[in-house]
């Protein structure tokens, strides 16, 4: 089982995963873990403690963004920050 995983879900709750690395082993339980998920457009990337580990690619439009953590023993989740950025367009000539 992979511990870190971007996956896409639809409607009808069908997965496909885009992306995923790392096992449950090589989570040390008790250990804090900082992760941050940028989505620019298409493009989501999954960065652990600063390091990208996940990257794919896939459109998002209706279906909302969600984040499911897990695990064999308790899962603690604080300080979740959520920043909007407008993106800006450019035009080359």
């Amino acid at each position: 089982m992979k511990s870190y995983t971007i996956k896409y879900s639809d409607d009808k709750r069908n997965e496909e995963t885009i992306d995923s690395a790392g096992t449950i082993e090589g989570i040390t339980p008790g250990t804090e873990i900082n992760f941050e998920i940028s989505i620019i457009g298409s493009l989501i990337k999954l960065f652990i403690d600063g390091i990208n580990i996940c990257t794919g690619n896939m459109v998002i439009k209706e279906n909302p963004v969600e984040i499911k953590i897990g695990g064999q023993n308790e899962v603690n989740i604080f300080n979740i920050e959520i920043e909007k950025k407008k993106l800006s367009a450019f035009i080359i000539t």
